[in-house]
């Protein structure tokens, strides 16, 4: 009832012009995947009549080429973004599917709230539409993220071009709103502060100017890894399976942007037997102990993926490189990220976090070797919530104190639901259609 009087608000707000288009960032696998040369499908539909997660062929197309001596920006296939994954469909026999809600929910909700994904225009007031649209942005979340994040500064200035053409609009007057989800605000963080401005190989900074602010009013973000998440080094580490279908450390490993979901060596998610902590983005650990792509297990799988090197030994040295410069590259993302700057005022973020879940935080090693979970703490099931607030007491002297995150929130909102739940939980929506009207979560948070 309340949502429904919040739309029915908000479309009369709009009829009023004063409303804002809304761009939804989707996560980790959130975008579908197609090849551009055949249009095969190769992620967003899977089991019997979709992709086979395990056969040999699919392992190839969905894996980043393992290319010695090409830079990580460099790293292409011809995969292409091809819609917004709104349910996992797995289907172990031919009359048993069975749906995993994906980000269906955050559309159906804005939809609630009286956005529009599929009109242009329906009715005018003031030169504006009367229902607020809203825009789902796609991109390949397998490779860096801040090459996504030039994507998304492309596809709101082509947004921008588009409204102000057809409403009468000076373009500098077009403002967005953003809504990000876990991975996909790690790419609306950077585009934010540095526009399309690429990573240095050389460890030179981007220029942070907040260029990728102007035109953007509030960044709202659910359940973002800002510092990391130990889920993806145990993914990396294990593979990423669901219902026994899923992807091998080999084919996880090759993916840019999962190193840069790993929480920094200054947050404590490894500890050594010696209680030494340890950094997730050592490459030369991770083949020390034979995780992910270095397990010997993988081999059968790095053959596929590299078909034209016969011994194990070269094919470990292409693992080697290929890991390396991707870690060396989630290092200087890491920084970019991390340098401590204030917002334009103009821009508004607001976060909202999940901490009802028991949620790994440390991973170590015992005595005889083996590694368990530690330590967990509470968090949506795979960000822990100190993580999503970027609180930088965790780990330090200070650990006992107040949380200190150098990000400048203008609200924070604890929700209880999981990680992806959080997309599509009514408490959520009620305290976004606030923001959304420029009134806050909560007077207190103005």
């Amino acid at each position: 009832m309340l949502i429904s009087e919040l739309g029915m608000r908000r479309q009369r707000r709009a009829q009023l012009g004063t409303q804002r288009p809304v761009i939804v960032v989707p996560g980790y696998l959130g975008t579908k995947l197609k090849s551009q040369a055949s249009g095969e499908p190769v992620w967003g539909h899977f089991g019997f009549q979709g992709v086979l997660w395990t056969a040999g062929r699919h392992l190839r197309n969905i894996a980043i080429p393992m290319k010695p001596g090409v830079s990580v920006v460099d790293l292409k296939d011809d995969l292409v973004p091809s819609g917004l994954v709104g349910g996992v469909l797995i289907t172990y026999l031919p009359f048993l599917p069975i749906q995993l809600q994906a980000y269906i929910g955050i559309i159906h909700q804005l939809e609630r709230l009286g956005y529009c994904g599929s009109c242009e225009v329906v009715g005018q007031a003031n030169g504006l539409p009367s229902k607020r649209q809203m825009y789902v942005f796609e991109y390949d979340w397998r490779r860096s993220n801040e090459l996504s994040a030039a994507m998304l500064a492309q596809f709101i200035e082509e947004k921008q071009r588009k409204i102000s053409r057809d409403h009468q609009i000076a373009e500098q007057n077009v403002e967005f709103d953003i809504i990000c989800h876990s991975n996909g605000c790690l790419v609306a963080r950077y585009f934010l502060r540095y526009g399309a401005q690429p990573l240095m190989p050389t460890g030179a900074l981007p220029s942070l100017d907040w260029r990728g602010a102007k035109g953007i009013r509030n960044l709202v973000m659910l359940a973002p890894p800002n510092g990391g998440s130990l889920e993806a080094v145990l993914n990396t580490k294990e593979g990423l399976r669901y219902f026994g279908f899923g992807y091998s450390p080999v084919v996880i490993g090759s993916f840019p942007s999962v190193y840069q979901l790993f929480p920094r060596k200054r947050h404590h998610a490894l500890m050594g037997k010696d209680s030494q902590m340890l950094d997730p983005l050592d490459a030369d650990f991770w083949e020390a102990s034979q995780w992910g792509p270095f397990d010997p297990r993988e081999d059968p799988t790095l053959s596929l993926l590299l078909p034209g090197v016969s011994s194990r030994e070269d094919r470990l040295a292409i693992v080697k490189e290929h890991v390396q410069k991707c870690m060396s590259h989630a290092r200087r993302f890491h920084t970019a990220l991390d340098q401590p700057a204030s917002p334009p005022k103009s821009l508004k973020m607001w976060l909202f976090l999940g901490k009802d879940q028991p949620t790994a935080s440390m991973y170590k090693q015992a005595e005889d070797g083996e590694w368990t979970v530690k330590k967990e703490l509470l968090g949506d099931g795979q960000v822990v919530a100190t993580s999503a607030l970027m609180d930088e007491s965790v780990g330090g002297l200070f650990a006992d104190v107040s949380p200190r995150s150098p990000i400048a929130w203008s609200g924070v909102m604890m929700i209880f639901a999981k990680h992806l739940d959080l997309t599509r939980n009514d408490e959520f929506v009620t305290n976004l259609s606030f923001i959304l009207d420029d009134q806050g979560i909560l007077q207190g948070l103005r």
